[in-house]
């Protein structure tokens, strides 16, 4: 496992530094402006590279099924419409509905849908007929949040590995509650990590592009 995690590591850093590479040289950069406070121009190939990556953990970890090696595909396909959109600046409608795309195979031919938000004292709140507008509807405010979120250098990359680091914790009071259909969810949760700390170093100028 250990062989495996450097190799990982490298993999991470070669490929995000060559999508920066690219992206300076094709001119596919962030500039400043009023709402994205960068201190320079930023290359926005960062989403696209971590996706690229984590197709590769896929190949590299044993510990992904079927289920979760299918989202990690399809959150390769809604990256490339993220850089599309980046590139072009599509129009609200263009843009979800490429997004739309590539979600509803997972909650129409994978029944991948929220069907249940929480299991209370009193009550459950089962979504029954709800379920699939609800899922999609709350896949696309987290995915455009998270554009949104992402105009100052670092402040989404930090905000994801502290969400990392709480489930991580989680995870580890009880790891019996974390194997879900034979995934390790800390082997998730680290080859989600290592991409995005790498990112940081690129995106806070540790590394020259």
């Amino acid at each position: 496992m250990s062989n495996t995690v450097i190799i990982y590591i490298l993999l991470s850093f070669i490929i995000l530094f060559l999508c920066g590479k690219l992206s300076y040289r094709l001119n596919l950069v962030d500039l400043p402006n009023k709402r994205k406070i960068h201190s320079k121009a930023t290359a926005f190939t960062g989403g696209i590279a971590i996706s690229l990556i984590l197709l590769f953990a896929i190949i590299l970890f044993d510990d992904f099924n079927r289920t979760i090696s299918l989202i990690l595909s399809i959150s390769f396909l809604v990256s490339i419409v993220g850089l599309i959109d980046d590139k072009y600046n599509l129009n609200t409608g263009g843009k979800l509905s490429l997004q739309i795309i590539p979600i509803f195979y997972l909650l129409i031919f994978e029944n991948l849908t929220l069907n249940q938000i929480g299991d209370y004292a009193y009550f459950n709140l089962d979504l029954g007929a709800f379920a699939l507008p609800f899922t999609l509807l709350s896949l696309l405010f987290l995915i455009n949040a998270f554009n949104y979120f992402d105009g100052i250098d670092g402040l989404l990359g930090i905000s994801s590995l502290s969400v990392i680091a709480i489930l991580l914790f989680l995870a580890s009071l009880n790891m019996s509650h974390f194997l879900v259909r034979e995934i390790n969810i800390q082997i998730f949760l680290y080859s989600i990590s290592i991409p995005i700390g790498i990112f940081l170093l690129f995106n806070f100028s540790f590394f020259n592009l």
